[in-house]
């Protein structure tokens, strides 16, 4: 039978982010183009090689992009031969949000086609909230209709031509532009920075809560959410830091410094190992992990079927 809630709440995937706290600049231009912004894995359904063969032909407007994939090679070699391409490849999360905040406009076009694109909650969109950037994503994704509603950008069809017009209608009007962005942060300020009110107000209730996390956060966020959990389900990827920053574009320093004071802190605490062949799945991988949860002194761990989407 399917379930049938009284009530039902949505907590959203909002990162939390201070953007007072951005200071270094690590954007490769400083002129008055207008920039559009993607980092993240460079693979197939998401308009980005569509965008490459598209954008060379618009000197006007730059394509920063950066991340590690697919196309990681295609976008080095294009940004060599177009001076309006950037390419940053892998990056780490900090230098992600000062490429972002100076940028005009970001972008998420996830291909609906593909079933787990229907139901997406990428960061990217609530960075772009929460900096006060436009944004521009596909029909059919479910952030959509966020986008939509809110007044934060655009939703477009799984479509290049369509792109583009909504880049050169944006490039051409500053005051919507800014109007956009103002609703970004707005909305962001107002809805999605209180999941720690939210999780107040359920244990109010006695609920047992649990949340998911990779750990990569800084530490006195993570002691101030943390205890408020019956159960943390915590990602661990990689023993390895070096091997970790390939896989992730993050070392794991600071995730292992969260996950020990966690255990010491006597919180439930479940590992949970995504199996990714040429990466983790290796017999010497699964010792270096056991070694290190062994350390920390945690006794079990789920292993996680590796879903490539």
């Amino acid at each position: 039978k399917k379930s049938n809630p009284k009530n039902c709440i949505v907590i959203y995937n909002t990162p939390k982010i201070d953007e007072s706290s951005i200071k270094q600049k690590i954007i490769k231009t400083s002129n008055e183009k207008f920039k559009i912004v993607y980092v993240g894995i460079l693979q197939g359904n998401r308009l980005l090689k569509e965008l490459g063969e598209e954008i060379k032909n618009y000197p006007e407007i730059e394509l920063h992009i950066g991340g590690f994939g697919k196309f990681q090679d295609y976008f080095y070699n294009l940004s060599k031969e177009y001076k309006n391409v950037l390419f940053y490849g892998q990056m780490q999360y900090k230098d992600v949000l000062s490429l972002e905040k100076d940028a005009n406009m970001l972008f998420a076009t996830y291909n609906p086609k593909i079933a787990n694109h229907k139901f997406s909650a990428p960061n990217k969109l609530y960075e772009a909230m929460a900096l006060g950037k436009p944004i521009i994503v596909c029909k059919g994704t479910g952030i959509d209709e966020i986008v939509e509603k809110e007044k934060i950008g655009y939703s477009i069809s799984y479509d290049t031509k369509e792109f583009m017009d909504i880049v050169k209608k944006l490039e051409r009007n500053e005051k919507l532009q800014k109007e956009l962005g103002e609703n970004a942060k707005k909305i962001y300020d107002e809805k999605y920075t209180k999941d720690s009110q939210l999780v107040k107000e359920l244990k109010k209730h006695d609920l047992h809560l649990a949340i998911e996390t990779t750990g990569y956060v800084q530490p006195n966020i993570f002691k101030e959410l943390a205890p408020m959990f019956d159960l943390i389900l915590f990602d661990i990827k990689h023993y390895d830091s070096y091997q970790h920053f390939l896989g992730t574009n993050v070392h794991n320093e600071l995730i292992i410094q969260n996950l020990k004071w966690a255990v010491k802190q006597k919180i439930e605490i479940l590992p949970r190992i995504p199996v990714i062949p040429d990466f983790n799945a290796s017999l010497d991988d699964a010792k270096g992990i056991a070694k290190l949860l062994t350390e920390v002194q945690l006794s079990k761990v789920q292993l996680l079927p590796f879903h490539q989407f």
